[in-house]
């Protein structure tokens, strides 16, 4: 009994690295500095470093000029080239609203100011 206990013992660890290097799901977390500039900001955040940022406007206002360090989770966010086009009973080609290429964006990130 303790041999079978201590040979599970000593397999389970490479079990378990054998599955996770097998996942296919990836959830990338970035950290990087960037300039605050507001003419870069859109309805949903801000470009910083050729990521979406979701900060608010009024924090943007506030942050404009300064240097901050961004953290946080990337998700991918599929573009329109990726779908096909669609017509209405007409005919006429429905007119669909973003951006065409995929874009990475960060929902919740956590910044801090590190220059004035």
């Amino acid at each position: 009994m303790r041999i079978l206990i201590l040979t599970l013992l000593l397999i389970s660890p490479l079990i378990g690295l054998s599955q996770s290097e097998k996942s296919e799901t990836k959830i990338d977390s970035v950290s990087f500095k960037a300039k605050i500039d507001l003419k870069n900001a859109t309805k949903d955040g801000i470009y910083l470093n050729g990521y979406v940022v979701n900060i608010p406007y009024g924090d943007l206002k506030k942050l404009d000029g300064k240097t901050i360090e961004v953290n946080g989770i990337v998700t991918i966010v599929k573009g329109l080239e990726n779908i096909p086009v669609q017509y209405d009973n007409n005919g006429n080609k429905i007119i669909r609203q973003g951006r065409n290429q995929d874009t990475n964006h960060i929902e919740k990130p956590k910044y801090r100011i590190i220059k004035e």
